[in-house]
């Protein structure tokens, strides 16, 4: 007799909770070297497959994710797989949302990255220490 096991939707009502504060739904289960919660299957051919827990409760809930788009976490939170907090974007927008630079507020030569002044744009998101452009203008032209 085979071992009958839960669906991949009975898996993910199973494995995540309410957080009353943000409303993110916390998975309980796997979560990946990336932060994301993970649902693992095993497949005919006896290999194990891992299916990214937001992107199932999207697919669940909302419907398939369109083409050419991947899910962004609105709430900035990896683990939540509340689909109310996920929205259908591009891969470039979403980059451009959840990049490491926006949220630093120091470079690493320690120069705040929250004066306009300091920041220079060469493409829209893509932040640059003006501070650091110098100095290593300076160190160029001088050879220091």
């Amino acid at each position: 007799m085979r071992k009958s096991y839960p669906s991949i939707a009975e898996t993910f009502e199973a494995k995540h909770t309410p957080e009353p504060n943000s409303g993110c739904w916390l998975w309980l289960g796997k979560i990946n070297a990336q932060g994301y919660g993970v649902i693992m299957r095993k497949q005919a051919d006896g290999k194990i497959k891992n299916y990214r827990a937001h992107i199932i409760g999207y697919r669940l809930y909302v419907g398939d994710v369109p083409d050419s788009l991947e899910l962004d976490h609105k709430c900035r939170v990896r683990s939540c797989v509340n689909p109310s907090h996920l929205e259908p974007v591009t891969h470039q927008e979403n980059c451009r949302r959840g990049g490491i630079h926006k949220r630093k507020e120091f470079c690493r030569r320690g120069h705040s990255r929250t004066d306009p002044a300091n920041i220079y744009e060469r493409v829209p998101g893509e932040r640059h220490c003006m501070a650091c452009i110098r100095a290593r203008y300076h160190e160029r032209k001088t050879g220091l």
